[in-house]
């Protein structure tokens, strides 16, 4: 695939991912509930991808495509609601680029699980991103030293740096299920599998009104469904992208977002520090276009 088309991809990506962000964040500040947005999102993807869930090829399917499947699934649906959670706790455009760390841990992951060693050029860009991501953060907690490092433990973090860790496992154990299957089979039985999991998971809870949040009609607004949307295209193009390129790299060029994050947190929820954190995100770019390159 030409450069052009993959950055193509990957900007759509980002608009998407982005985009989410602030559905999420409006969502999970009303509700107050993020398992409650998440599943209503992965339901939505569920029943976007019901063809192709109907047409996958279920007697091909391999014991080792499930597991990985599965693996990818059940570390997934956790992680996204510690990213919906990190977003009702903190600013949109420092929690967002919090996640430029996640191409770390899939280079990491990577290496071992999946032998994909990064080019010398592929490797700085994504140490730019990840020291861009230090640079938001310190951004965050204010001047001293002190505020800075309390900002960096705060719950909002906290919930960013679990989200990005169990999101960036389970990317690592989607890539074989891709190359073993393709992009649209392993894009549905995902979809199926989270959706699923998340209702079991609030199902055995019996401390939650779930049932009475997510069934009753009021619940299902017009954000529920365009956050269910925007979902179902980020996770698909963030599927098919990794058919194309190794996991670390695809992981470090979604994390572009924190750009766009930058100023919809400044647009939507009147965020301070914008041209601080857009500088930043500009560094970061520069780690992107390495990345390409690479």
């Amino acid at each position: 695939m030409s450069v052009a088309w993959l950055a193509l991809l990957v900007g759509g990506r980002v608009l998407f991912s982005s985009l989410a962000n602030v559905f999420q964040k409006k969502l999970v500040e009303r509700s107050g509930d993020p398992r409650a947005v998440v599943t209503s999102s992965l339901l939505v993807v569920a029943l976007l991808m019901s063809p192709w869930i109907a047409m996958a090829p279920w007697d091909e399917l391999s014991w080792q495509f499930w597991l990985t499947c599965v693996i990818a699934a059940l570390l997934d649906v956790p992680g996204n609601v510690l990213l919906v959670g990190s977003l009702g706790k903190s600013d949109l455009s420092l929690v967002g680029p919090l996640n430029s760390l996640k191409p770390v841990v899939g280079m990491l992951l990577g290496i071992p699980l999946l032998g994909e060693i990064p080019t010398l050029l592929g490797l700085l860009g994504v140490l730019i991103l990840a020291a861009g991501t230090w640079s938001l953060a310190a951004s965050g907690g204010g001047v001293s030293s002190k505020a800075r490092l309390a900002w960096l433990i705060s719950p909002g973090a906290r919930w960013r740096f679990g989200a990005l860790l169990l999101t960036a496992a389970s990317a690592v154990f989607l890539k074989p299920a891709v190359q073993m299957a393709g992009p649209w089979t392993t894009f549905a039985v995902w979809s199926g599998l989270c959706a699923s999991f998340s209702v079991a998971w609030h199902q055995l809870d019996r401390h939650r009104s779930f049932r009475q949040n997510i069934f009753e009609l009021s619940h299902w607004s017009a954000p529920i469904f365009g956050l269910g949307i925007l979902f179902c295209g980020l996770q698909g193009l963030s599927i098919g992208l990794f058919q194309w390129m190794p996991v670390s790299y695809a992981l470090a060029l979604f994390q572009l977002s924190g750009v766009l994050n930058v100023y919809l947190g400044y647009r939507f929820f009147g965020e301070r520090g914008g041209w601080h954190r857009l500088l930043i995100s500009l560094v970061m770019l520069a780690g992107a276009a390495l990345i390409l390159l690479g």
